[in-house]
C-alpha cells in the first residue's frame, strides 16, 4: 500500500478572527479602518492532518469496487510480442483517512492516493484487490478510521509489460477489463480502393493510412512512398505525403497507383505491406439527339432530347442553346450507372420561341473537367397569330349597342384569315367569314350586369386564336338628396354632408364645391354604388353659401345636385383650459396647453380670434418658452407672453410651455375685452434626468486601483438632480460587479460618490452610468497589480474565504487567553463560559446597533457598549461572524467608509454546529503560560515546543 500525507499548520485563533474580517473587507474593496493584526503564535494538530469541518471526507468521486478481474491480450505484432504470463498490472485508487481526537472536537480528514498491482497468469488473466487499512488508536491523540476505496480508479500495464513499438488500449465488458498491447503499425489502407473510373483532366486524390493492430489509425511516425504506372497519366505532387493527386490527360489505358507505408514508434521501425488502386479515364460524350417539330410558330412548344455518357462520381449539367440569340436553357436529365464505372444521361428541354426566324439549336453535357456538344437540325420559326379587339373592356348602358372591332396584328399568322366569331357571354355567337380583317360586331345587352365575351380567329395554317373580353353593362348615373348635419352653422363651424350615388358606369369620380368662397372641399372615387360624404369648416364670415356635388361616370356622363348652407356668427364669453389644471414635466420638456373659446351656453365659437396673454409668475423668465402654431403668434415682453389672434384655429388655441429651471410655477391667463380668461394653473418642473452630467468636487481616496471621489450631479440645464442613484459597474475578467451609489442633496446642489476597488490582481474597467443607462464618465481603466510575493494582503483575503468554518474556534480561544491573563485556570469551565457569554453579548449588541434597510459604519456599531469596550479583534469577530452567516451585508458609504446593513430573516435553517479542537487549544494555552513565565524569569533559550509539532508552519487547505 503506497500513499501520501500533507502536513497541517495553524495560526493563533485570536489573529484568525481579526484577519478573517479584514480579508472579507479587502475582498469587496472596503478600507480596513482601525482593525489591526497581531503577531502569530502556533498551535499544533497531529502531523499529516488538516483541520476541516465535520461532514463527508475530502476524496472526490464515487466509491468503487474492491475487486478487479481482467486479462492482457495482443493485437498484431505476431512473435514480436512478449509472453502474456507474468506481466505486471497496476490499479490506482484512493481512500479517506479520518482522525477522531480523543478529547472530542472536529474530525479531521485526509485523502490518500495509492496503488495495488498483480501479475498475469499463463493466458494473460489477472485479479487485483483494492485494499483499505483497518482502524487503530494512538494515545493520547485519538483514533484513525479508513473508508473507501474511491474512484476514479484506473488500470494500466506495469513497467516492462508493454514492449517497444506497442501502445496500450483498455476496454471493459460485463465488469471484466481487457488491457490490449497493440502494435503501432500493422497494415496500410488506400482510398479509393479496388478500381475507379475518373473523368479526363479531373485531379484525383488518392490517400493512404497506416493502421495499428486494432485497425485504428497508427500512432507511429509515418512516411509514404508512391508509384504511378500507366500511359496518359501524371502525378500532380511529390512523394512522401499521405495523399497522392493524379490526373489523366486523355482517355487512356488502365493505370496503377501503389503505396508503401513505413513508420517508427517506441524506438522500432515498421514496414506495412504495399496496397494498390486501378484507375481508368473517360471523356464526356453525347451519343444521340433529336428535335421535334422542325417548323414551329412563336409561342408553340418544341421538344429537344439527347443522350450522353461520362465518368461516374462527378456533378453534371446539360443545357440547350435554342439559337436566334436566345439564352441557353438548363435541361432536365435522368441518369443511371452503366458498366465500366460510367453514368448515362437522358436529357430533354421543352422550349417555345418568342421570335421568328431560322434557328440553329445545340446541346451540351459537361462536368467540371470534361464536356461534349451536339448540333440539331435547323428549326424554322414563324411569328404567331396576334388579334386585337376594341373597346377592351366593353362598357355601355343597358339597351345601347356596343360596336366591337376585331383585327389581326400586322405580320402575324398566315393569310388568308378567318373566320372570326364573337360570343356575347349570354348564349349568342355571331361569326364573320370575310377574309380581310377587321371584323365588326354590334352587340346589345338588354340588362345591367357583368359579362364575359369571347373572340375566336383562325388563319389558313389551322391556328385558332381565342381571347376573353370583359363587358360591364350599367344604368345611367343618378343622385339622391344631399343631407346636411345642419343647414345653419356658426362661423367656422363644421358641416357634414352626405348623398347616395346610384347607377353609372364604374368607376365614378365625384367632388364637392362651395360658393362662399368658391372652392373644392372634398372629392374621391367610387367602385360601386353607395353613399358619398364630406366634412368641412364653414366660412369664417356670415354668408349664404351653396354646396354642390358633381359626379362623372366612366362613360363621361355628368350629374350634379346642390343644397344651401347658411353661415351665422356668435360671440365668445369665456376661454376654457382643456388640459388638466396641473402639470408635471422635466426641465426643457414642452407641456401642451389647449384653450377653447365658448359662448354663454358653453358652445364652441369657431370664429373667435381675440388676443390672449400668459403671465408666468417667475423671478427669472429667461429660460421660459411659449410657442404656438405660427412663428410670430407669440410675443414676449418683460416676462409676459402675448398671443396674436392669428394663432386661433376654429375657436381653439394650442400652445406649448417649456422651462429649463426646476421649481413650481403658476401661470395666469388674460383674454381680450370682456372675455373671461381661464383659471390659473400650476406646473411642477423637475430636473431632466435623461441627460445628467458629473463634475468632480472632492477626491477622498486617490488611486488607480482603489478610489473614492465625490461628484456634483446636474442635468443638462444645470439643475441639481435631487434623487435617484448612479451605477458604478466594475468589470474584471468574467466578473461584473454593480454598485448603486445614492444621490444626496448638498447645499444648493446634489452630490454622489463614485467608489471602486480592484477585484483581484488583474486589470479591469470601471463604468459610471445613470439610471437611464447614460454614460456619465469615460470608462476608467484599472491597471493590473504589479507582481509581488504573497503578502499579508493576499493571505488575509484567502483566509477570509474560510471565515465561517473557524470563527467559533477563534472566539473561544481568545476567551481562554483572556481568562489565563487573569490567573484563571485555562481549562476551567468558568473561563469557557465567560468567553461564550462575551461572544453572545457582542453579537447581540451588533444586531441591536445595525438596523434593517439602513447601513451604518463601524463607529456606530461599536458605540453604546456597556462594560469593558471591545478591542479591534473582538469587534472583528462579532461583525465577521455575522457577515459570514449572511445576517449582515457589507457595502460602501460616503467617503468610501465600510457600511453594514442587517438583512431580513430567512426561512429557519438547521443550527450551525461549531466544534473546537480542544487538544489544539490546550497546546496553545500551555505555550501562552510558558511565554508569560519566561517574561518574568528572563530569557532561557529556545521557546520551540517539544511535542513534535511544527508551530511555525502555515495552514494548508486539503
Amino acid at each position: 500500500m503506497r500513499g501520501y500525507h500533507r502536513r497541517a499548520r495553524g495560526f493563533e485563533p485570536r489573529l484568525i478572527g481579526a484577519i478573517l474580517l479584514v480579508g472579507a473587507l479587502l475582498a469587496i474593496g472596503l478600507p480596513m479602518g482601525t482593525l489591526s493584526l497581531t503577531s502569530p503564535s502556533a498551535h499544533a494538530v497531529p502531523r499529516g492532518f488538516l483541520l476541516r469541518s465535520s461532514g463527508t471526507g475530502p476524496c472526490a468521486g464515487p466509491a468503487v469496487s474492491s475487486g478487479y478481474l481482467g486479462r492482457v491480450a495482443d493485437a498484431g505484432g505476431g512473435a514480436s510480442a512478449p509472453p502474456l504470463a507474468n506481466q505486471s498490472v497496476v490499479l490506482s485508487y484512493r481512500y479517506t483517512q479520518t482522525f477522531h481526537p480523543s478529547g472530542g472536537g472536529a474530525s479531521q480528514y485526509l485523502c490518500v492516493s495509492t496503488l495495488a498491482d498483480g501479475l498475469t497468469g499463463p493466458t494473460g488473466s489477472f485479479s487485483i484487490t483494492a485494499s483499505v487499512s483497518g482502524p487503530f488508536c494512538s494515545k493520547p491523540y485519538g483514533c484513525w478510521n479508513y473508508s473507501g476505496p474511491y474512484g476514479p480508479a484506473s488500470l494500466s500495464l506495469g513497467s516492462g509489460a508493454l514492449p517497444a513499438g506497442f501502445f496500450e488500449n483498455e476496454t471493459t465488458s460485463n465488469g471484466t477489463f481487457t488491457l490490449t498491447r497493440v502494435i503501432a503499425l500493422e497494415n496500410a489502407s488506400i482510398s479509393p480502393n479496388g478500381f475507379l473510373t475518373v473523368s479526363v483532366n479531373a485531379p484525383t486524390v488518392v490517400s493512404a493510412k497506416g493502421l495499428s493492430g486494432l485497425g485504428t489509425p497508427s500512432p507511429a511516425n509515418l512516411s509514404f512512398a508512391w508509384s504511378l504506372t500507366g500511359v496518359g497519366w501524371r502525378s500532380l505532387a511529390g512523394n512522401g505525403a499521405p495523399t497522392f493527386p493524379v490526373e489523366a490527360v486523355s482517355t487512356s489505358n488502365v493505370a496503377t497507383v501503389e503505396v508503401w507505408v513505413n513508420g517508427s514508434y517506441g524506438g522500432l521501425t515498421f514496414h506495412a505491406p504495399p496496397v494498390s488502386l486501378l484507375l481508368t479515364a473517360a471523356s464526356t460524350l453525347i451519343t444521340s439527339g433529336s428535335a421535334s417539330p422542325t417548323s414551329v410558330d412563336t409561342g408553340v412548344d418544341a421538344t429537344f432530347s439527347w443522350t450522353g455518357t461520362g465518368a461516374d462520381g462527378y456533378p453534371y449539367w446539360a443545357t440547350l442553346g435554342p439559337g436566334l440569340g436566345a439564352a441557353q436553357v438548363r435541361a432536365a436529365c435522368l441518369n443511371h450507372s452503366i458498366a465500366g464505372g460510367l453514368r448515362q444521361f437522358d436529357c430533354s428541354v421543352i422550349y417555345a420561341y418568342s421570335a421568328g426566324g431560322s434557328a440553329q439549336p445545340f446541346a451540351t453535357l459537361a462536368n467540371p473537367f470534361s464536356s461534349a456538344n451536339y448540333t440539331f437540325a435547323p428549326i424554322t420559326v414563324s411569328r404567331g397569330l396576334g388579334v386585337t379587339v376594341g373597346p377592351d373592356p366593353g362598357l355601355q348602358y343597358a339597351g345601347v349597342p356596343i360596336l366591337f372591332t376585331v383585327g389581326v396584328n400586322g405580320g402575324s399568322g398566315t393569310a388568308p384569315y378567318g373566320p372570326a366569331c364573337f360570343s356575347d357571354g349570354i348564349g349568342a355567337t355571331v361569326c364573320n367569314a370575310t377574309a380581310a380583317p377587321p371584323w365588326k360586331f354590334s352587340i346589345t345587352y338588354p340588362q345591367t350586369g357583368r359579362y364575359q365575351a369571347r373572340i375566336y380567329v383562325a388563319d389558313s395554317g389551322g391556328t385558332n386564336y381565342t381571347m376573353s373580353l370583359p363587358v360591364t353593362i350599367s344604368s345611367r348615373p343618378g343622385l339622391g338628396t344631399i343631407n346636411l348635419s345642419q343647414s345653419e352653422v356658426d362661423v367656422g363651424g363644421v358641416v357634414t354632408a352626405t348623398a347616395e350615388v346610384r347607377g353609372g358606369a364604374l368607376p365614378i369620380s365625384y367632388w364637392w364645391n362651395t360658393t362662399a368662397p368658391t372652392r373644392t372641399v372634398g372629392g374621391g372615387g367610387l367602385s360601386s354604388d353607395g353613399p358619398v360624404g364630406v366634412s368641412f369648416h364653414a366660412s369664417t364670415v356670415p354668408v349664404n353659401s351653396l354646396l354642390n356635388l358633381t359626379i362623372v361616370d366612366a362613360l363621361g356622363t355628368r350629374f350634379s345636385a346642390s343644397v344651401r348652407v347658411f353661415v351665422v356668427s356668435t360671440n365668445a364669453t369665456r376661454i376654457l383650459l382643456n388640459e388638466p389644471p396641473n402639470a408635471t414635466a422635466a426641465a426643457g420638456t414642452p407641456i401642451r396647453l389647449s384653450f377653447e373659446a365658448v359662448d354663454a351656453l358653453q358652445e364652441a365659437v369657431p370664429g373667435y380670434n381675440g388676443s390672449f396673454s400668459i403671465l408666468p409668475r417667475l423671478a427669472d423668465y429667461t429660460g421660459v418658452w411659449v410657442n404656438a402654431s405660427g412663428s410670430t403668434s407669440v410675443q414676449e415682453a418683460g416676462g409676459i407672453f402675448g398671443v396674436l389672434g392669428s394663432a386661433w384655429t376654429y375657436g381653439f388655441l394650442n400652445l406649448t410651455f417649456t422651462d429649463r429651471a426646476v421649481g413650481i410655477f403658476n401661470l395666469s391667463f388674460n383674454a381680450a375685452g370682456s372675455v373671461q380668461g381661464p383659471s390659473p394653473m400650476r406646473i411642477q418642473v423637475g430636473p431632466y434626468v435623461a441627460d445628467e452630467h458629473l463634475s468632480r468636487i472632492d477626491v477622498a481616496r486617490p488611486g488607480d486601483r482603489e478610489n473614492s471621489t465625490l461628484y456634483e450631479i446636474r442635468d443638462r440645464f444645470g439643475n441639481p438632480v435631487t434623487d435617484g442613484w448612479v451605477l458604478v459597474r466594475s468589470v474584471f475578467g468574467a466578473t461584473v460587479t454593480d454598485l448603486h451609489s445614492t444621490i444626496r442633496p448638498s447645499g444648493t446642489g446634489s452630490v454622489v460618490w463614485v467608489n471602486y476597488s480592484a477585484g483581484g490582481s488583474g486589470a479591469g474597467t470601471v463604468y459610471v452610468l445613470s439610471e437611464s443607462n447614460q454614460s456619465l464618465l469615460s470608462p476608467i481603466a484599472v491597471p493590473a497589480l504589479a507582481d509581488a510575493p504573497l503578502g499579508q494582503f493576499a493571505y488575509a483575503a484567502v483566509l477570509g474565504l474560510g471565515m465561517a468554518a473557524v470563527v467559533g474556534a477563534a472566539v473561544i480561544a481568545r476567551r481562554r487567553r483572556a481568562a489565563s491573563a487573569e490567573n484563571q485556570d485555562p481549562d476551567s469551565d468558568s473561563a469557557v463560559e465567560d468567553g461564550l457569554k462575551r461572544l453572545a453579548e457582542g453579537r447581540a449588541h451588533v444586531l441591536e446597533r445595525v438596523p434593517l434597510e439602513r447601513a451604518v459604519d463601524l463607529d456606530h456599531i461599536a458605540g453604546g457598549w456597556t462594560g469593558p469596550p471591545p478591542d479591534a479583534a473582538e469587534l472583528a469577530e462579532w461583525v465577521g461572524s455575522l457577515v459570514s452567516e449572511g445576517i449582515l451585508k457589507p457595502s460602501i458609504g460616503p467617503e468610501g467608509r465600510p457600511m453594514f446593513v442587517r438583512l431580513p430573516a430567512a426561512a429557519p435553517a438547521p443550527p450551525l454546529r461549531v466544534e473546537v479542537d480542544a487538544m489544539a487549544l490546550d497546546a496553545a494555552l500551555e505555550r501562552q503560560r510558558l511565554e508569560s513565565t519566561r517574561s518574568d524569569e528572563g530569557p532561557t533559550g529556545s521557546d520551540e515546543p517539544s511535542d513534535g509539532y511544527d508551530p511555525g508552519s502555515r495552514p494548508t487547505r486539503s
